[in-house]
């Protein structure tokens, strides 16, 4: 029995381990949760759903852009936003929290930097 659940342990550690570096399932997991947030929020929600604001622009805009706190706390309720999270290993327990994780000084901001680097 304790080779049985040795064996499912390592199994699950390697499929995490695979996960966690599978560049393509990480880029395209995060791109979706960017792009959701900033249809979440109120300062650029209007921009992105015009076209104005391309995923393709340039890495320093998008890295500069902030987000208000309450925008990610209603975004994290959205079943696609938990199945991305979940999908990166984000324990669902840490969901409510992850303003508080991400603005740690209670700024009531989040920089996209901040989140993608997480």
């Amino acid at each position: 029995i304790e080779s049985t659940l040795a064996a499912r342990e390592s199994h699950e550690l390697a499929k995490l381990r695979a996960r966690v570096e599978d560049e393509k399932l990480w880029a395209t997991r995060v791109t979706t949760l960017i792009k959701k947030l900033l249809e979440f929020s109120p300062d650029h929600a209007d921009k992105f759903k015009a076209g104005g604001f391309k995923m393709s622009g340039t890495l320093e805009e998008l890295t500069n852009l902030e987000i208000h706190s309450s925008a990610l706390d209603m975004f994290i309720k959205e079943p696609i936003v938990i199945r991305m999270l979940a999908e990166l290993d984000i324990d669902p327990e840490d969901n409510a929290h992850l303003s508080d994780i991400f603005d740690p000084d209670n700024g009531g901001t989040i920089s996209l930097r901040d989140l993608v680097d997480g």
